[in-house]
């Protein structure tokens, strides 16, 4: 019998492209049972690893060692054999080259064809395709033989939410619709702006609705005073680390943003996510939204400016009363 397969998926960049990853994992035990999937990635992503259940281990890029022979043996412990470049990076497949494991990677860049023995023709920017199918098909020399669906691929992230501790809890509401306004985000995305948040906090009834303002304390420094002094609404950006904003966003029942991660966390994790987009290419939604069967998409589809591919404030333009509508439908 020959000795099972161990992948590891190299995505060192950021949390929402990582959730888009993750069902790679599923797919890959479905296509090979017993095979161990492994993920490379930046430290700061560790919590959204550790909560899929699919994913059998988390390798800092940090701990990565520089020297190839000494990659090799690290490699070794873990029994990888196989490498998939998701997000390739230069320096990495290089180093990575020298490690004698199958290297998998698109035609796209030049390197690839210097550092992988197995290429993949797979263009993103064009491609019709959800993000999560386009990691998919990096499968294809793996055994892939179809597209999986989104349904499909929502139901390989397989999460397990971390605990919650007493002081995230102790800003939840018991009686009230428990609602995360995320107004940032690290530039990924076309955003709403910061006023048009202010704007549906303001419109949501106090007797109904606990508000919930969250992204990192540089974010919060942008937040500043804008939701002033509005009884409903806490500002609790920069208190969360990543393991407890999870958890909370687990807890909560609504979670509006951009296209940004918490967005993708709050979709895997079943809660109403309303996401806000822009149809332009290639940050459209057919491309980065949500998984998830409570997901929302809101955007401007007939946007000429947006289908010319030109920049677009579409977006900003979208009407708080519009959101208010879609809670309205639901609680």
């Amino acid at each position: 019998m020959d000795n099972p397969k161990a992948f590891l998926l190299s995505r060192t960049d950021s949390i929402g492209d990582m959730f888009l990853t993750l069902p790679m994992a599923g797919l890959l035990k479905k296509i090979h049972p017993g095979c161990k999937v492994f993920v490379l990635g930046k430290n700061y992503t560790r919590p959204v690893v550790e909560s899929a259940q699919l994913v059998d281990g988390f390798i800092d890029l940090a701990t990565l060692p520089s020297d190839p022979n000494a990659c090799a043996d690290f490699l070794n412990g873990f029994q990888i054999t196989h490498v998939i470049h998701v997000f390739p990076v230069k320096e990495l497949a290089f180093l990575l080259a020298k490690t004698g494991k199958v290297r998998i990677g698109t035609m796209n860049r030049w390197y690839l064809w210097l550092t992988c023995n197995q290429l993949i023709r797979l263009s993103r920017k064009n491609s019709p395709y959800h993000e999560s199918q386009l990691n998919a098909l990096l499968l294809k020399r793996s055994g892939l033989l179809q597209i999986p669906s989104l349904t499909e691929l929502a139901g390989h992230l397989a999460l397990q939410a971390p605990e919650m501790d007493e002081m995230t809890a102790s800003f939840l509401s018991k009686d009230k619709t428990n609602i995360i306004l995320h107004p940032k985000s690290k530039g990924s995305a076309k955003e709403w702006g910061i006023k048009n948040y202010a704007k549906l906090a303001a419109l949501l009834p106090e007797s109904k609705y606990n508000v919930l303002v969250c992204g990192t304390k540089e974010e919060g420094v942008l937040v500043g005073g804008a939701f002033g002094s509005m009884r409903h609404v806490k500002n609790l950006t920069g208190m969360f680390s990543l393991t407890q904003y999870m958890a909370l966003i687990n807890h909560a029942q609504v979670l509006v943003a951009a296209s940004t991660g918490p967005l993708h966390i709050a979709a895997a994790f079943g809660i109403t996510a309303i996401g806000l987009f822009s149809e332009k290419r290639p940050i459209h939604p057919g491309r980065w939204a949500p998984l998830g069967s409570n997901a929302i998409v809101v955007s401007d589809k007939g946007c000429m400016t947006c289908q010319q591919g030109k920049d677009c404030d579409c977006v900003s333009r979208i009407s708080p009363q519009t959101i208010l509508n879609l809670l309205n439908e639901r609680f």
